[in-house]
């Protein structure tokens, strides 16, 4: 299977996990990660403002459950509270240590937090004789929406915590010995109804924000393949489609690049393969373009990345830039070229100047000293000439020779 093929097939099976709340593992474990730091720091915030709001309550207590108004207060300010605030204080501080754990673990501090205060309504609840006690059951309906809509836990989670607080609820009523028959179905109703719509809306939340971050990941996705789309692109546009060597284009980078320094100096090597209209003429053009692939590679061996750069310069023209080398160690270079290109023997029954494929090769070098382009072309231009010279003295030759140059040191040593 394609990698595209393997997006598309991770795609449909998150599409389909969607609706069950459960990705992937790898694209579980990633949206996981995603979510952990904001999910904690949700988790602080919300819990202090509901250990807030839960102290609130105690008003309703003053009038529904008359004989708790104090003892209610103790319970929800000198026990419940403490034992939050240190457990909300512990999340805090060790916020970091849980963005790098599982989510369940904070979930399960919170889960466990939030039971406490439960337990703590409940207590409240149980130790009152008020005949309107069970109307202070409502007190959990709250509690649910807490859980289920305000923290926003996971929705496995959130069931978790609405049947603990149900099963609470349910345990605490059938207990209740001096409970108002007629006020005990509402009032489970309405803590059913509350649990069934919260965790309704709690779902929706928690599809909505996988959803997000599915079509995040798409998007992601998608950026990367048109980026990689566009480096494909913009390699392809710096390359010659038979051969692979580079382009005029990417001459004119790679000499743009190394103009910068100053007094910058660029050799270049042109070199044309001989009598190559008379090889098509005699193999066919198939012939001809493999020949050219075989010419290239050779001199993309005797030329790597770090030494220069091997153009494509037109039909059976190569052109190659070397910079920073003196034209005594371009001319070593040219001919170690024109003898491994000899070297590959390859049959030309069309040639004047031997029976297999040769080339003659011009060889220039000058300070770059004006604008890319222009420079280019002049140094092509020198080395065009010295190319003409190579074919006219016969081909299969450098020009200016190398022997000629030496010759020429010796006496300018004496």
């Amino acid at each position: 299977m394609t990698h595209e093929g393997s997006l598309s097939s991770d795609s449909k099976d998150a599409e389909r996990s969607l609706k069950n709340l459960r990705f992937p593992i790898n694209l579980e474990v990633r949206f996981a990660k995603s979510i952990r730091a904001e999910r904690i720091r949700h988790f602080i915030i919300s819990a202090f403002v509901a250990l807030i709001i839960y102290n609130i309550f105690a008003v309703s207590d003053w009038f529904i459950l008359p004989d708790m108004r104090f003892p209610g207060l103790i319970i929800r300010l000198a026990i419940i509270s403490p034992i939050e605030f240190g457990i909300f204080c512990l999340l805090y501080r060790k916020r970091t240590w849980f963005v790098n754990q599982p989510l369940w673990k904070a979930e399960g501090l919170i889960i466990g937090s939030g039971l406490l205060a439960v337990v703590g309504l409940a207590f409240i609840i149980s130790l009152s004789d008020s005949p309107l006690h069970t109307l202070a059951h409502a007190g959990f309906a709250p509690m649910l929406v807490y859980g289920n809509v305000v923290q926003k836990l996971r929705f496995r989670s959130a069931l978790v915590w609405s049947a603990a607080v149900l099963l609470i609820h349910c345990i605490l009523l059938a207990s209740g010995t001096n409970s108002p028959q007629a006020a005990v179905l509402p009032i489970l109703q309405l803590n059913l109804a509350t649990a069934f719509f919260s965790l309704v809306s709690n779902y929706e939340i928690e599809y909505g924000e996988r959803k997000r971050f599915l079509m995040n990941e798409s998007e992601k996705k998608l950026i990367d393949a048109l980026d990689q789309s566009n480096k494909e692109l913009d390699a392809l546009s710096r390359c010659d489609a038979l051969t692979g060597c580079a382009n005029r284009r990417h001459a004119l980078e790679y000499l743009n690049q190394h103009s910068t320094k100053a007094n910058a100096s660029m050799s270049a090597i042109l070199i044309d393969v001989d009598h190559f209209k008379a090889y098509n003429d005699h193999y066919g053009h198939p012939a001809g373009d493999t020949c050219l692939r075989k010419v290239a590679t050779t001199l993309e061996k005797v030329i790597n990345s770090d030494t220069g750069l091997v153009v494509r310069w037109g039909g059976e023209e190569f052109l190659i830039m070397l910079p920073e080398l003196s034209l005594h160690q371009s001319q070593i270079i040219a001919e170690n070229i024109r003898a491994a290109i000899q070297a590959l023997s390859i049959p030309h029954a069309g040639s004047q100047c031997a029976k297999i494929i040769t080339v003659s090769v011009g060889v220039a070098c000058a300070s770059v000293e004006s604008l890319p382009e222009t420079y280019l072309d002049r140094l092509q231009e020198q080395a065009d000439k010295e190319l003409y010279k190579a074919k006219a003295a016969g081909r299969n030759r450098i020009s200016p020779q190398l022997n000629v140059i030496a010759s020429c040191h010796a006496k300018s040593s004496q």
